[in-house]
């Protein structure tokens, strides 16, 4: 009983209420519950991992910037073993110009926080999952297929 109430105590100063049995708040950082849309705490289960989207700077073309891209990098694959310096470092230098033209914010990884094996595995299927929801939430959702040097 006393563990319990302790329990109480820990939730009730962060003004929430109690979870019920099986689940927890999802935590923005200690102390800091994790708000949706509407601001009301999140709850997840704990057999759930938890599934964090990192955002930032990164290469977010439009449509037809990622069809440039493609267009680039297989001229520069198809060429590649020629000998043709001078048209590598064009086509090098092309891409690079329109990656940096292309930046802006988005959603670069997503990090799984898993203490099991059944929790890693419900975490790649998610981690995708959510991914995949976080490019088309920024407009980007022609990326989902699309791969590039070291894939997105």
């Amino acid at each position: 009983m006393y563990s319990r109430y302790m329990g109480n105590r820990f939730y009730t100063q962060f003004g929430l209420k109690p979870p019920p049995r099986g689940y927890d708040y999802h935590w923005d950082e200690p102390g800091v519950p994790y708000l949706d849309k509407n601001g009301d705490p999140v709850l997840r289960r704990l057999d759930e991992p938890i599934i964090e989207i990192e955002m930032g700077i990164g290469f977010a073309p439009t449509l037809e910037e990622m069809k440039r891209h493609k267009q680039l990098m297989d001229a520069r694959l198809a060429i590649y073993g020629s000998g043709d310096a001078a048209e590598i470092a064009r086509l090098e230098a092309e891409i690079e110009a329109l990656e940096t033209s292309a930046e802006g914010m988005r959603p670069l990884s997503v990090s799984p926080s898993s203490t099991t094996a059944e929790q890693a595995s419900k975490a790649d299927h998610l981690r995708k999952e959510k991914y995949n929801a976080a490019l088309r939430e920024y407009g980007l959702e022609h990326l989902i297929s699309y791969k590039y040097r070291d894939g997105l």
